[in-house]
């Protein structure tokens, strides 16, 4: 065997000799040292170890009133002997060693049987002394113990009592989590009150009738922000109570209570919590979907709610559309001509013109295409209806008014077709210059033939002169 692996075999042994010393140490037993507590009037600061190297240390904050059996003053005289005790209902640790400005020396500690005994009660088992010291340094006291077996806990051992201390749960709070038909053990009360979860916050969830919730799915309630009175809100407006994951989806996408009463409201057939949540995320409005709601007849979706408020049609512009006489248009329908910028003023114009058999797509030319709804009216009232818009948007691209129409059929001209209306305007031929010719006596003239007067240039004034000198 060569020098180094010599040296790393010595190594190893010497290792090996370290850790075993180290975790033979007694836990009843070791060394101490002590100074005053920064910022304190007395208090001091003490530190317990075991072995050479302090492998197993533990900080206690004590007052000097609790010690005994000699005059805490002379800790911190240098070089005093030091002979005191610290009394806890776990046992008494015995401490001697010299004073000074950082006092030091060895301690013992002494279990108390009694205490010991109420403990193996509580856990089924015997503790030892390290368990015992431990309960003893971080204040665990008959009281807690007694309170704990009285509650009925008999599988409980020390380490489980010491973490339940370390983390402030006492005895009302660990009461308070009974009475459930389940008594949670040490991790779910830790659990518990490191979320804030309270015994009444419990109390009140139980008391909806769902019987008990397990600790993580109270946790993940209380995270989400999920209380009793949301449960029961939600509960009531037909959610079920004990979909957790249901009502943890709802609070996370925002939906109240106030939210999800305006989604019934809308009266949506079938209506589940995913479409609500739908309705959140597109941000429909508890007022517009009241409104929907309000409107009789309307069969409506959550996915046409969400369309109409996408594209900004609101309850007021479908219920002007359904006034107006379009009571057959979808919502599709409305969308469109909504989106073409259709008035609702405009649809109000033509079903007072009697033109509610108007198709979406010819409503949508006659906006684009500048026709006002007096126009269509009177165009209506000489006989072009919905199915003559192609006509009428004719007529319009020519130039051939409404009331030009009209004159002409004032003018007994009520039989020309769209052709004849372009073809005289296109030559100049206005329904004024056919009143001068009928009242120079020329009636019953065709298109042509007025077409070819005003062609040649016919001076209108002099034929009603001449007209006049005859009779």
């Amino acid at each position: 065997m060569n020098q180094r692996n010599l040296f790393y075999v010595g190594l190893m042994i010497l290792v090996a000799g370290f850790l075993a010393e180290s975790f033979a140490v007694n836990m009843d037993a070791g060394t101490w040292r002590a100074c005053r507590m920064s910022g304190s009037e007395g208090t001091i600061d003490l530190s317990l170890g075991t072995g050479k190297n302090w492998f197993w240390t533990v900080g206690m904050e004590v007052e000097p009133s609790e010690l005994s059996g000699q005059d805490a003053d002379l800790i911190w005289t240098r070089g005093a002997p030091l002979k005191f005790e610290l009394v806890r209902d776990a046992g008494k640790i015995l401490f001697e060693g010299t004073g000074g400005r950082r006092a030091k020396g060895t301690w013992m500690f002494e279990r108390n049987p009694e205490f010991a005994a109420k403990v193996e009660k509580l856990g089924g088992r015997a503790a030892d002394d390290r368990e015992l010291f431990r309960m003893a340094t971080n204040g665990v006291d008959n009281r807690f113990i007694e309170g704990l077996l009285e509650i009925g806990y008999t599988d409980m051992d020390a380490g489980d009592v010491v973490r339940l201390e370390n983390h402030g749960i006492d005895l009302d709070y660990i009461k308070g989590m009974q009475g459930f038909d389940h008594r949670l053990d040490a991790e779910g009360l830790i659990r518990l009150f490191n979320h804030g979860i309270a015994p009444e916050d419990v109390t009140e969830l139980v008391s909806l009738g769902l019987g008990w919730i397990p600790v993580e799915e109270l946790i993940r309630l209380r995270n989400h922000g999920v209380d009793a009175r949301y449960i029961k809100e939600m509960a009531d407006l037909g959610f079920p109570l004990d979909d957790t994951e249901g009502l943890i989806r709802l609070k996370n996408h925002g939906v109240s209570p106030a939210f999800a009463a305006a989604a019934k409201d809308a009266r949506i057939e079938s209506m589940d919590l995913e479409d609500v949540i739908r309705l959140s995320n597109n941000g429909v409005g508890e007022d517009e979907m009241r409104a929907f709601g309000r409107m009789e007849g309307e069969d409506l979706s959550t996915d046409n709610l969400i369309r109409m408020r996408n594209n900004g049609v609101d309850a007021d512009y479908l219920s002007e559309v359904r006034a107006a006489g379009f009571d057959r248009f979808s919502v599709d329908d409305v969308i469109r001509i909504h989106n073409h910028s259709v008035e609702e003023s405009y649809l109000a114009g033509l079903g007072k013109a009697g033109m509610k058999e108007l198709s979406p797509d010819s409503i949508i030319r006659m906006n684009n295409t500048g026709i006002d709804t007096d126009a269509i009216a009177t165009f209506a009232r000489l006989g072009l209806g919905a199915s003559d818009v192609d006509d009428i948007v004719r007529l319009e691209q020519n130039g051939v008014s409404a009331s030009a129409v009209e004159e002409f059929h004032n003018l007994g001209y009520d039989d020309l077709s769209v052709d004849d209306l372009v073809h005289l305007r296109n030559n100049d031929v206005t329904p004024g210059f056919v009143r001068r010719i009928k009242e120079a006596g020329l009636t019953n003239l065709t298109v042509e033939t007025l077409i070819d007067l005003r062609r040649g240039g016919l001076d209108t004034e002099t034929l009603l002169k001449e007209r006049a000198k005859t009779q």
